[in-house]
């Protein structure tokens, strides 16, 4: 399994750059947490497993891998 990177302000800025695409799109994300977590799993090549509505918005808006669980 791949060592994720360390969070780092270009992390903090795709997370804020997926968050204002759904903005523009009409899509609500409720947590800033998920679009951290979306953006490490993005620049390391990952797939999110989760229980939560933000995942399949933010995939609509990038590239993200994701799977309900």
């Amino acid at each position: 399994m791949p060592r994720p990177a360390p969070l780092g302000a270009e992390v903090v800025e795709e997370a804020v750059g997926l968050y204002r695409a759904a903005r523009r799109q009409g899509l609500t994300v409720r947590s800033s947490v998920d679009c951290l977590i979306a953006a490490c799993a993005l620049r390391n090549g990952l797939t999110v497993l989760h229980r939560d509505r933000d995942y399949p918005l933010l995939a609509k808006v990038s590239g993200l891998q994701q799977r309900a669980v």
